[in-house]
């Protein structure tokens, strides 16, 4: 299983201490389980059976920076409206075998195995998505809803599939997103995923990548409460790339807490990380980017950079980038940017008749643009629109 952090030097690996946990009196139960596994496949019931006795041993993280000890469980048999528009081939995931086994052999830790767990257990939607070397494949998949929105998903690109896939998630009073993807030989997947008014959002997704695939992926956070996503990018196979870019904006006591890792086994891999946000008002973001370098993983080239902007004195950033090299034959590089707007710009943009409202719209679309404009190039003006309004809503 992959670890979020994997620190080891020879036949010496480092202990990670575990975090303290705590439990939930309504957390889900055996009950719960056999209600949303009723119309499974055999094999997918006996499976997500064998899950439940881990996911009871343990209990919920306690992450003093998201103040998780308040969680409360929403009900997972409302389940939440999903809308697809998909090209490809794709079914509801419990009715996929092979979607199964894939599972089994590529499971990860995330963010926490508690709520990797929960979605595998207690997810009540999830989809298959296949996509075959036919061409040019889409997929747009929206979610809405009030309820609980706990999903387990698979993404398979065969060898040299393309695929455009969409994830648009907006007021769901719970999320636990989990998705695995497969991307093939010489396979290229771009991947939207908007985060945008929900109050608490947990994500987990894992890029497995082959030999010669390409992955552009973009990460938007807009939440009500908190969003916590998680994305692991595994380099299985040489002269694989991935490009991933995160955008997310917060206000009032909004709370942002993202971890990214690129984990490059092999030779020839090229990666990419990249943060931006903006913070209103007593809002709060952490960034964790870990960049990992493997032994024999020569001629990787790769790096990260987070860049903050705080509009508020009261605003708080945490931004902690990391690199952990264990070859010589490699170029990475990784850098933090923390600032405020300048009273300068202000009144220079205010001396041109703008009012100070309107100046700091400016301002915030200004330093969303580069990542705006380059989604916008991949999945469309309407979509470009949609991630502007996201992460510019104080200022509309």
């Amino acid at each position: 299983m992959e670890k979020t952090l994997l620190l080891k030097h020879g036949n010496f690996e480092a202990v990670i201490a575990a975090p303290k946990r705590f439990s939930i009196p309504n957390d889900y139960s055996e009950e719960i389980l056999k209600t949303l596994s009723k119309d499974d496949t055999q094999a997918w019931r006996e499976w997500r059976t064998s899950k439940f006795e881990e996911y009871r041993s343990l209990g919920f993280p306690v992450w003093k920076r998201s103040n998780l000890i308040s969680l409360q469980l929403p009900d997972p048999t409302l389940k939440p409206q999903i809308l697809t528009q998909i090209t490809c081939s794709w079914e509801p995931i419990y009715r996929n075998d092979e979607a199964l086994n894939i599972l089994k052999e590529w499971d990860f830790e995330g963010s926490d195995r508690k709520f990797v767990l929960q979605s595998d257990v207690f997810f009540n939607e999830g989809l298959f998505i296949h996509a075959r070397n036919e061409g040019k494949e889409e997929a747009i998949v929206e979610i809405r809803g009030d309820g609980a929105a706990i999903l387990n998903n698979m993404v398979k690109l065969d060898d040299g599939a393309e695929l455009t896939l969409i994830w648009f998630v907006e007021n769901t009073s719970y999320l636990s997103f989990l998705t695995r993807y497969v991307v093939g030989k010489n396979a290229v997947l771009h991947v939207l995923y908007v985060r945008a008014g929900g109050e608490t959002l947990f994500s987990n997704e894992y890029f497995l990548l082959k030999e010669g695939a390409k992955v552009r992926i973009f990460e938007v956070d807009r939440p009500e409460k908190l969003s916590a996503p998680f994305v692991l990018v595994s380099y299985a196979g040489k002269n694989s790339e991935a490009t991933l870019k995160h955008a997310y904006s917060l206000e009032a006591t909004q709370k942002s807490d993202s971890m990214f890792v690129l984990r490059h086994n092999v030779p020839g891999t090229r990666g990419l990380l990249e943060s931006v946000g903006v913070l209103h008002d007593r809002a709060r973001a952490v960034f964790r980017g870990n960049i990992e370098i493997k032994q024999r993983a020569v001629d990787t080239e790769t790096s990260e950079k987070a860049t903050a902007v705080l509009l508020s004195e009261s605003a708080r950033v945490d931004a902690i980038p990391a690199l952990m090299v264990e070859e010589n034959e490699v170029t990475a590089s990784h850098a933090a940017t923390i600032g405020t707007v300048g009273e300068d710009e202000l009144y220079y943009l205010m001396s041109r008749g703008l009012s100070k409202e309107l100046a700091l719209k400016l301002i915030v679309e200004g330093i969303f643009e580069p990542i705006v404009k380059e989604a916008g190039e991949l999945f469309g003006e309407h979509w470009q629109e949609v991630i502007t309004r996201v992460l510019t809503r104080k200022h509309t």
